[in-house]
């Protein structure tokens, strides 16, 4: 088990609580897998969404603050401004969205999207509450994903932005002057890649 040896000295340290860094190197394998019971889900069965019309008119769906707290995961919006004309978002069908409120809003062919394209319509910032899990390692498998000689990973899924895990394989590149790689998985997918000590 690898233990917390030093902290992750950068503007995302509180993002790192649920993580191992270690200066020792562990040779444990992270495999791009969710924990048990802890992958996004996206059904809803209780009050969940608050509609918010931005400035382009298009009326987006954010779950309230107390409810989900991965807001970030789980942005909509209508298809077209006016909310009643059906977009091809879902195959064109309508889901309907349960409200704060109590009632529905039928969101008609409309898309699940970006926290990024929320804040830019309406100023709405959930960009930082995404649920990322992921590692930093000295080497990769043949598949691209697994990490081998772990630096630092995830115990379980963090809240945080989707750059976090990004953001401290550079700083950890840089500190020991070496390439390292990260694998990351989202609501939205994953990604793997390596970074060298000039942070590309």
């Amino acid at each position: 088990m690898l233990s917390i040896s030093r902290s992750f000295r950068s503007s995302s340290t509180t993002e790192q609580q649920g993580g191992i860094l270690s200066e020792q190197i562990n040779d444990d394998i992270w495999y791009p897998k969710w924990p048990p019971n802890t992958q996004p889900r996206f059904t809803y069965g209780r009050p969940t969404f608050e509609t918010h019309v931005g400035n382009s008119g298009h009326t987006w769906l954010v779950p309230a603050i107390t409810v989900l707290p991965n807001r970030g995961d789980h942005v909509y919006v209508t298809a077209h401004a006016d909310c009643m004309m059906p977009g091809r978002g879902f195959g064109g069908r309508t889901l309907h969205m349960p409200l704060i409120s109590g009632s529905n809003f039928e969101l008609r062919g409309g898309w699940h999207t970006r926290a990024e394209d929320l804040y830019a319509d309406t100023d709405i910032d959930v960009q930082h509450l995404r649920l990322t899990y992921g590692a930093v390692g000295l080497h990769r498998t043949y598949t691209g994903l697994e990490l081998v000689g772990l630096l630092y990973a995830d115990q379980a899924p963090q809240l945080g932005t989707t750059t976090r895990i990004v953001e401290l394989a550079k700083w950890l590149a840089h500190d020991r002057n070496e390439t390292v790689y990260y694998s990351y998985l989202s609501a939205g997918g994953g990604a793997s890649a390596q970074i060298s000590p000039e942070g590309r």
